[in-house]
């Protein structure tokens, strides 16, 4: 390769930026980070490629675009949405109602019903369970309604030693359906009273039930023994428990957020969510709420206010235990808990996002990670109960937003798990208000009515046509190459950058702690021929990548290179405005440079 003429001889030297392992850093000044930390990422994806030596280096990609799946808007803007499989329809909410998606047209429906709050979905038993905060709903394709179902053995009462034969109560989940009211207890055998479906009792007693409160009083024909429980089974109309979330395990569906027992979780028989076999009450003392309740190896992890436990072997083991984990550790939203990749996350007051990762193949916990960390005053200053989480499987990314009180922050915080936990930040061309990865796609919700989905190939590079790009830039650190006491006399900037389709930008040169006004500034136009440059012995050759492989997709590399004469003691990159319509790639920039002292 013909050498830059210098008057600098010997003195002049390569610095090079090519591997980006450390990801976004908001928490640290700028001339502190190394120089494989990015100070700005927006819009920008990692992922591996193989360095000219053969090393494994992670390098930025532009993220896929968006298409809109709806045809036409709902009112208001969409805050929950799913695939509904048994349905093959695409489901979406606002806080107040429900809709579907025509499978051919994709057009809206009118409102399938009335919501009490920005809504959850579980798919059980073929039908769609709706958690909206009140009384669980479901959704089976015809019929919208809230669960009714029967309440089995519910415990109203204990027999004691004193011949005790008068009790009184309230039901847990009126209203109740006349004439479905059964007690039952041992008075040294079995012994039942029914409702007459008048309001009172028959059997071995007399009492009464009030069907619209649950409140009832019952007298016996003889105490019942001593020690022993009264139980009560009994239907109700629209009596399934109060729900934020739920998720399935076993056949059985799992319920929790119930306002009027916020440490409970209840559970179904299997395959039916209109019976409700048991609950389990998770330290109902200590004055906070359940915040989630995960699915994870064996066991139910449940995130309260303030610590975390663990259920094992429940329900139909008479030998499970619920055990603490952790304490003055606890969630605070209940849609930024998830279980995904053997790791739980949840989002906190005090100490950021954090996850938790299995010590053994069947679920021991370790102690928490911050997967946070590097933008964790951020994230904690918006760290409220209305944030939301969502794992893109698409990319295995983490995405995280928040809000300012009640209104929703445009940047998504994005964890790219698949090259080792960077930070990057996405925002759409339009303003999102939820998404859900379901049935293989990341769905996406808008503020203006329509459902959008993340494409999933690599030909689409646009949100709906428009174009994100100068909302897509990238910014190295302040760096002075470990040569802290000398300046620098540069000569020549290399930018290793590729398009399929050609790829255009503006390379920015910031030196000496000015990040304000660019020293240097180049606009980038690169036509999107597929060569490539590698060293080669003593010389650099470019091939024609055109027939070569990776996996599934061509790869190339394209550098474009710059003449520009300046001194500086440190400097910084920014490539700002990258657009390419087939997506654009960023492997990094070399500077060549004499070393001329101070």
């Amino acid at each position: 390769m013909p050498q830059f003429n210098s008057r600098h001889g010997k003195r002049e030297q390569t610095f090079f930026l090519r591997n980006f392992p450390d990801g976004l850093n908001k928490e640290i000044s700028a001339p502190a980070l190394p120089p494989t930390t990015l100070t700005k990422c927006k819009n920008m994806k990692y992922l591996f490629n193989q360095s000219v030596d053969g090393q494994k280096v992670v390098i930025l990609k532009k993220r896929q675009g968006t298409i809109k799946i709806s045809s036409s808007a709902i009112g208001s803007a969409v805050l929950a949405e799913t695939y509904y499989v048994a349905d093959a329809h695409y489901i979406i909410a606002t806080d107040a109602a429900l809709y579907e998606l025509d499978p051919v047209t994709f057009a809206p429906s009118g409102s399938l019903g009335s919501l009490s709050g920005t809504p959850t979905f579980t798919e059980f038993n073929g039908k769609l369970i709706i958690h909206d905060s009140g009384v669980t709903k479901n959704w089976d394709g015809t019929t919208f309604a809230a669960i009714g179902g029967t309440h089995t053995d519910e415990i109203i009462g204990t027999g004691d030693n004193f011949g005790t034969a008068a009790f009184s109560g309230t039901l847990q989940s009126p209203p109740i359906t006349a004439g479905s009211l059964v007690i039952t207890f041992t008075d040294s055998t079995g012994r039942t009273m029914t409702d007459n479906g008048a309001g009172a009792f028959t059997g071995y007693g007399t009492g009464t039930i009030n069907y619209t409160t649950g409140a009832w009083t019952i007298t016996a024909t003889g105490a019942p023994d001593n020690l022993t429980s009264i139980y009560a089974t009994y239907t109700t109309t629209a009596g399934a428990p109060k729900s934020k979330a739920g998720f399935v395990r076993g056949s059985r569906l799992y319920l929790w957020g119930d306002s009027d027992y916020p440490s409970r979780l209840w559970y179904s028989a299997p395959n039916d969510e209109t019976s409700w076999e048991g609950y389990i009450d998770v330290d109902p003392l200590d004055g906070y709420s359940i915040i989630s309740c995960l699915n994870y190896f064996q066991s139910i992890v449940v995130i309260k206010g303030n610590s975390l436990h663990r259920i094992n072997d429940y329900p139909g083991d008479a030998t499970f235990s619920v055990q603490p984990l952790m304490r003055d550790v606890g969630g605070i939203a209940y849609r930024a808990c998830l279980s995904t990749n053997n790791q739980l996350t949840f989002l906190t007051a005090k100490n950021g996002w954090l996850a938790m990762q299995p010590t053994q193949q069947y679920g021991d916990i370790s102690q928490t990670i911050n997967i946070s960390a590097k933008a964790r005053s951020e994230i904690s200053a918006s760290a409220n109960l209305n944030a939301y989480v969502e794992h893109n499987q698409i990319d295995n990314q983490l995405w995280l937003t928040l809000f300012s009180a009640s209104t929703q922050l445009p940047e998504i915080y994005v964890v790219n798990m698949e090259t080792g936990g960077q930070l990057g930040i996405y925002e759409f061309a339009f303003s999102h208000t939820s998404y859900k990865f379901a049935n293989g796609e990341m769905l996406i919700g808008g503020s203006d009515g329509n459902l959008y989905r993340l494409c999933h190939d690599n030909e689409k590079y646009t949100d709906n046509a428009v174009s994100y790009s100068d909302d897509t830039f990238i910014r190295g650190t302040m760096t002075d190459f470990a040569m802290p006491f000398n300046r620098k006399h540069n000569k020549k900037i290399t930018l290793y950058c590729y398009g399929k389709a050609g790829m255009t930008g503006t390379l920015n040169i910031y030196t000496d702690n000015n990040y304000v006004t660019p020293l240097y500034t180049k606009a980038i136009d690169l036509s999107g021929s597929r060569l490539s440059i590698f060293y080669d012995g003593p010389s650099y050759r470019i091939f024609d990548m055109s027939t070569m492989r990776i996996g599934a997709e061509n790869i190339g590399a394209q550098d474009t290179r710059m003449h520009a004469k300046f001194n500086y003691r440190e400097l910084t990159f920014e490539v700002a405005s990258i657009a390419g319509a087939s997506g654009a790639e960023f492997y990094g920039v070399d500077f060549v440079s004499a070393v001329i002292g101070d």
